[in-house]
């Protein structure tokens, strides 16, 4: 099996996650998925290339080896509305499993166990690891977007600012992203 992430330890205090690069496949997946699925049309093409000049410069990165149609990584367990923990469609609301096949609760759970826990295990451990060397840990978690799908409607290239009901990063959010 595939290593769920790799993990690039840098010298700075600065993580970068990149959650939906990966391309691989469970076992046996591929087969129970629809030609929208295979096209794995929701990855986040070229983060993990983009991002490469950030371990040359010290960073630690943390890059998802495997496809978001797995698990998506950026979903808190057991799930969210968007496309769920196990998305069942595409962006463009197509499917991406044949008819007749799902990923069930027995399934979901083992893909947690398998694939969104030690992923999270792994952020966890490394910020604590950073926390410990300089006192402090940035963590930026790295995307890109299509842009227009069917749930997040019309985008433009921007920078989106999550801030977890405004309790995370505000005083960055503030002082830094709104001068961009």
């Amino acid at each position: 099996m595939t290593d769920v992430f790799l993990h690039t330890v840098g010298k700075l205090p600065l993580l970068i996650t990149i959650p939906h690069d990966g391309r691989e496949l469970m076992p046996g997946q591929a087969a129970r998925m629809t030609a929208a699925g295979l096209a794995l049309q929701d990855t986040d093409w070229f983060v993990k290339d983009l991002y490469e000049f950030a371990t040359e410069l010290g960073a630690s990165v943390i890059a998802a080896n495997y496809s978001r149609y797995v698990v998506d990584l950026n979903r808190p367990y057991p799930g969210q509305v968007s496309t769920g923990l196990c998305p069942l469609q595409t962006f463009a609301g197509e499917d991406i499993y044949l008819q007749g096949e799902s990923v069930g609760s027995v399934e979901q759970k083992e893909r947690t166990a398998q694939y969104w826990q030690p992923y999270h295990d792994g952020i966890s451990s490394a910020l604590d690891q950073l926390c410990g060397e300089h006192g402090y840990a940035l963590l930026w978690d790295a995307h890109s977007i299509v842009s227009m799908t069917s749930i997040s409607g019309p985008t433009a290239a921007r920078v989106v600012q999550y801030t977890v009901n405004q309790r995370s990063c505000a005083w960055l959010r503030n002082r830094t992203i709104r001068r961009c």
